[in-house]
């Protein structure tokens, strides 16, 4: 497995916890629509939504190439809205 397939794995199980507190009791600030990456947790850019993720040292490395680059809010962006439109189809995922 990739670093890259690793960090989208543990990205993605922290979006299917966000999703499912928010199809139970969620508002709309909270929708997982507005998460990013920042630092090492899955976080919402309009609520106080977020979720840490222990990431090992070669996936924080990529991680921070991919901030560095500016390509990780493209790439997560990417990521997220495929994985909610494929999954959780009444969340709006953009």
């Amino acid at each position: 497995m990739t670093t890259e397939q690793k960090v989208q794995k543990k990205l993605i199980y922290q979006l299917d916890l966000w999703c499912a507190k928010f199809m139970t009791v969620g508002t709309s600030s909270e929708t997982p629509r507005y998460s990013q990456v920042i630092d090492r947790a899955l976080r919402s850019t309009v609520s106080d939504v977020y979720y840490d993720i222990d990431f090992e040292l070669d996936e924080l490395l990529w991680i921070d190439e991919m901030q560095d680059n500016g390509d990780l809010w493209d790439w997560w962006k990417k990521v997220r809205t495929n994985h909610l439109v494929e999954n959780y189809k009444t969340i709006k995922s953009w």
